[in-house]
């Protein structure tokens, strides 16, 4: 990936990750890293271990860590580990309050077109929306046309923070 791609998302702290920053930093690669902290809907003990293994990485690591997502859709409607407001946002808080790095959760668009997204737009540094036009019924032609209007409309409802697509594209084929 390193001769084609200069930043890569992954989406937890605790397994993986510990393995990846260092070959990136003893490889040499000009690659940086969106760090994860997968929270799960009703694990304390799963969500410390992420959070403790995000911040000692983003402080081992700040050449390369560009930013820390806490949490992946753990707000919309339809997540399968969907969690409470409240236990997203102490995690923001408390990674926040502890790495360099900006910090930011992801989520689809459609959760952060609603009114009550604001709140966890305020304890983020930038947003992360996903926009995916295949599992939205759009067809190939007017993909990225849509693409842009999910992501304008999201800028709109949070003009004071950046907005960056986490996940998008096409796939190359869906399961019916």
């Amino acid at each position: 990936m390193a001769p084609h791609w200069g930043l890569l998302r992954i989406y937890g702290a605790s397994g993986f990750a510990r393995d990846l920053l260092p070959l990136i930093r003893d490889e040499g690669w000009r690659m940086k890293v969106v760090l994860g902290v997968w929270i799960a809907p009703d694990d304390t003990a799963a969500n410390r271990r992420e959070i403790e293994a995000a911040v000692r990485l983003a402080a081992a690591f700040p050449e390369i860590v560009s930013a820390v997502c806490v949490g992946n859709e753990t707000q919309v409607s339809w997540s399968g580990h969907r969690c409470a407001p409240a236990v997203l946002t102490a995690a923001l808080r408390e990674v926040r309050a502890r790495v360099a790095a900006p910090v930011t959760t992801a989520d689809d668009f459609s959760y952060w077109l609603l009114p009550d997204s604001r709140a966890v737009a305020a304890e983020i540094d930038f947003v992360t929306a996903h926009v995916h036009p295949l599992w939205n019924g759009r067809q190939l032609e007017e993909a990225l046309a849509w693409t842009r209007e999910q992501a304008a409309a999201v800028r709109a409802r949070h003009p004071d923070r950046a907005v960056v697509l986490g996940e998008t594209g096409w796939a190359t084929s869906a399961l019916s």
